[in-house]
């Protein structure tokens, strides 16, 4: 991380970069705007001082925003935190989560004032509904084991809080002690996670899945009872690794023959459907006898096989992927790599013959261990993964890529296998990184100098024939020994990564590049100056990264300063003297445009910080920088907005009056937009210096003239007529 973004580096700095803004216009200077504060008020949440703080936790493109804000007593002893929920259209936040006794200290105790609480919005969906915890403090043995836990989910328009997760007899301890976690919601605005099981002791038996609706009905899912529970005891356990878009549920259940532990089940469930039940989900499901997938377990007559789940496709959750323990009676010998498909059954998928005449594409050693695994799948059944590569005497030799097309149940060998990315004794080694549904899986290759491993490769390949292209940073000898990553995949075809170690002769760093898919030619982006200027230290170091990659083809990263006649080299893991901040900048693809992004330099030693925080299709970028005065002093940060048309502009300052006539001193960091072009962010208040910033809305109210009215769609300027009207 470089220097000057450690004052930033705390940030809980939630991702918009591939959200679609259907209108961007930020207030531009001359234009009126309306700037609201996201916050709980109160005396309760002001110190003695009268400083609060409010900081925002999650936001959707829809518009609702979920944060808290600290509570204090009248001497300023912490009282916890309350969550909000808010909406960029009217302003207004709305207390949420759970306050009744359960939650709040009655008396002070384990170093909890009386009165504290505290709550937190964890997630929010796009159809405006939220998923939380709240900690619990009824439990008699408070003082011995802390807090616990509950889950809720609550209605962003109204701030209506329920508890969910699961509760009462097996999910407390005989104190009154509960721990439910929350994992995750869907866009339908079902919470999911586990709720902790306990004996009537109090001892910890596992855990439990549940879904609930945004309404707040819990449901369990997984499997748990007969063949799930261990004779004698409660002991079960149950996680679940995703709820799909879809409304499909996937995770693992552990599996017992009495008393004996007897494995592991993956999953899945429809958690829609009111009378569906868990599918145990794999390979070996059906044995009765041992077999590859199988092996006899002492003490039961239950056979042990282990079904884990590795991943789910977010979007539709019709295919599944996974992987099943293989054995040779007791001994284990890796892992298969299966895909399911949602109503139908699970495939083996990856490479496991064992050709003994083809000693370079030999995938079972020599005692029958095989291991592949399965690293994706797209929402239209293309699974990318590994299965490792050993020569016929058992020496290892990398890994193969793989890529399957599920539906058809035919697999090609994708990645970089020959020339220097071929080992003198065979090795290779290709890993998939990313697929995207357009038909494109990009990974890295392994390049070896006679057989020893000298960095990585970044490619790109088709999913339909495997036909890979090198792309990123490098040269085609041996000696080289940098390593190139591709990191993002659109589904236009755009990719970004980055080559880190030796650059160019005796540069070194980390360069940033782009590459399309389509020609699989490659850009460097960023900025990167000659020897002993202002992108490179004396030493011969430089650093640019991408932050963000859209589908409309704009990249937003940064390239660190370097203060000059400094002989340090500059450490792309931590501060180090050197250092000069960072330039953010924008790179449009289909255009080649390239545009730096520095609001202010320090004259003294061209210390400039400016960090791109949000990136969205239409080009709009939103951010942070430190702002100096004409003596070089720091007057603080500052939000800023940067529109293809424009140009990058302070927010603030372009607002005028109109910071000052709503009680701002200033705006100091833009962190996100919704749909409608509101931007959301943190602040200083004018009668407030704060224990920390406020949170802000700031919204252009567009002027009645033919010539706006044409920019930005009459629809929008009703909207916020509407508003202002409320």
């Amino acid at each position: 991380m470089p220097a000057g973004f450690g004052r930033w580096a705390g940030m809980a700095v939630i991702s918009a970069a591939l959200l679609t803004l259907d209108v961007v216009l930020p207030p531009l200077s001359g234009q009126s705007s309306d700037l609201d504060e996201l916050q709980l008020s109160g005396s309760e949440y002001l110190n003695p001082s009268g400083l609060g703080t409010s900081a925002i936790s999650a936001f959707n493109s829809a518009g609702y925003v979920g944060g808290y804000s600290l509570r204090f007593s009248g001497t300023g002893a912490s009282l916890g935190q309350d969550a909000w929920l808010a909406s960029t259209d009217t302003g207004l936040s709305l207390q949420a989560g759970l306050t009744t006794s359960q939650f709040q200290t009655a008396a002070a105790v384990a170093g909890y004032a009386a009165g504290y609480r505290s709550s937190s919005v964890g997630f929010l969906s796009a159809n405006g509904f939220a998923a939380g915890t709240s900690v619990t403090f009824n439990h008699t043995d408070l003082a011995t084991t802390g807090p616990g836990q509950a889950v809720w989910v609550a209605n962003a328009a109204t701030g209506q809080t329920t508890r969910v997760g699961l509760s009462g007899a097996g999910f407390e301890t005989p104190t009154g002690f509960v721990m439910s976690l929350l994992n995750g919601i869907t866009v339908q605005g079902e919470a999911w996670g586990t709720s902790k099981i306990y004996d009537g002791s109090g001892n910890n038996d596992g855990q439990a899945a549940w879904v609930a609706t945004s309404e707040g009905v819990t449901r369990r899912v997984g499997l748990w009872g007969d063949g799930y529970l261990q004779a004698g005891s409660f002991a079960e356990s149950s996680s679940i690794t995703r709820v799909t878009a879809g409304g499909y549920a996937g995770g693992t259940s552990a599996r017992y023959g009495g008393t004996v532990p007897t494995g592991q089940d993956a999953w899945v469930q429809n958690i829609r459907s009111p009378g569906s039940s868990a599918v145990a989900i794999g390979l070996g499901l059906t044995d009765t006898s041992v077999t590859e997938f199988s092996r006899a377990v002492s003490g039961t007559s239950t056979l042990y096989r282990f079904n884990g789940l590795s991943v789910m496709n977010e979007s539709s959750g019709n295919y599944i992927g996974g992987y099943t323990s293989r054995f040779s009676g007791a001994s284990s010998r890796g892992q298969a790599a299966w895909i399911h498909t949602i109503g139908g059954s699970a495939i083996r998928v990856g490479f496991f013959s064992n050709d003994a005449s083809n000693p370079i594409y030999r995938y079972t050693f020599h005692t029958g261990f095989q291991l592949s695994e399965v690293l994706g799948i797209s929402s239209n059944g293309t699974g990318i993964g590994y299965s490792q590569r050993y020569s016929p005497v058992g020496t290892a030799l990398g890994r193969a890529t793989f890529i399957v097309n599920v539906p058809t149940n035919t697999t090609v060998q994708a990645g970089l296998t020959t020339g220097i990315f071929n080992s003198s004794i065979n090795a290779q080694e290709n890993t998939p990184l990313l697929v995207s549904n357009s038909g494109w899986v990009v990974g890295t290759a392994v390049r070896y100098n006679g057989s020893t491993a000298n960095g990585k490769a970044a490619w790109v390949a088709s999913a339909a024939t495997g036909v890979t292209f090198q792309i990123g940073l490098a040269d085609a000898t041996a000696a080289n020994s940098e390593n190139s990553v591709p990191s993002k995949l659109t589904e236009s075809g755009y990719i970004a990564g980055s080559t880190e170690g030796p650059i160019s002769g005796s540069i070194s760093g980390k360069a940033a590049w782009i590459a399309r898919a389509s020609d699989h030619t490659t850009t460097r982006v960023g900025l990167f100056g000659a020897a002993n200027t202002l992108y490179q230290s004396q030493s011969g170091f430089q650093l640019s990264t991408i932050q963000f990659l859209t589908e409309s083809g704009y990249a937003a990263g940064y390239s660190a300063r370097f203060i000059q006649n400094d002989n340090s080299a500059y450490n792309a893991l931590s501060a180090t003297s050197g250092s000069a901040g960072v330039t953010s900048w924008i790179y449009h693809i289909p255009t080649g445009t390239f545009s730096p992004i520095s609001l202010s330099i320090r004259v003294s030693d061209s210390y400039s910080n400016t960090q791109i925080l949000a990136l969205y299709e239409t080009g709009l970028a939103l951010g942070t920088y430190e702002l100096f005065n004409s003596s070089g002093a720091l007057v603080g940060d500052r939000a800023f907005a940067w529109l293809p048309t424009v140009g990058y502009y302070d927010l603030g300052t372009n607002i005028g009056a109109t910071l000052g006539i709503e009680g701002w001193a200033s705006l100091n960091r833009a962190e996100y937009a919704d749909i409608y072009g509101r931007i959301v962010g943190f602040g200083t208040r004018l009668t407030n210096s704060n224990l920390g910033d406020s949170v802000f809305v700031l919204e252009t109210i567009p002027e009645p003239n033919a010539a706006l009215l044409g920019l930005i769609g009459a629809g929008w300027c009703a909207l916020a007529r509407r508003r202002r009207a409320a």
